[in-house]
């Protein structure tokens, strides 16, 4: 099983505004960006395994039940400045950078247990992974860069943008925009 949730509350400020050069270009002045952020993952790894080692008729066998997954919460409260360009009224491009506040945690849970065979003995116990951890907490502040590539119909915007932050998290988003 798999499982995500996103959700962010964002607001822009522009402290310089955007100004027209000519009627193909715009620069679109400076904005601050902050906000709320929460990311939500759960996986889930249900399966029967099996392991061997060893030659009849001393072979030993491990038939386990896996049952083990991953879970992490995260919130974000970022902090940014933002530029760009505006071309022909219909393709921006846009850089920003700042930094974010993040608290949760990410941890693993679950095993993998099962019978543990010898062909000329028989069963010779139980043997069992724990996978569970007491879990991790992300950094406290992360740096971070992106850039920007958007096409705009009227209100409706299309948009493609990559980023970078620390401590290496590479992410890509793209979607769409309805903005009034």
């Amino acid at each position: 099983g798999f499982n995500v949730t996103n959700f962010a509350l964002m607001g822009r400020y522009w402290f310089k505004d955007a100004k027209n050069y000519t009627w193909a270009f715009r620069w679109d002045g400076w904005s601050a960006i902050t906000g709320f952020q929460v990311n939500s993952m759960s996986t889930r790894f249900k399966s029967d395994l099996s392991f061997s080692a060893g030659t009849n008729p001393s072979e030993v066998t491990w038939d386990p039940a896996a049952n083990f997954g991953i879970s992490s919460n995260t919130y974000s409260i970022p902090f940014g400045i933002m530029t760009g360009i505006t071309l022909l009224k219909f393709w921006t491009l846009s850089a920003d950078t700042g930094i974010a506040l993040n608290f949760g945690n990410a941890k693993t849970e679950g095993q993998i247990s099962g019978p543990i065979t010898n062909g000329t003995v028989g069963q010779v116990g139980i043997g069992t992974l724990d996978l569970s951890s007491s879990g991790q907490k992300p950094a406290a502040f992360a740096g971070r860069f992106g850039l920007g590539n958007q096409f705009n119909f009227g209100p409706l915007k299309l948009f493609a943008n990559a980023a970078y932050s620390t401590p290496k998290v590479a992410n890509f988003t793209f979607g769409l925009r309805w903005v009034w």
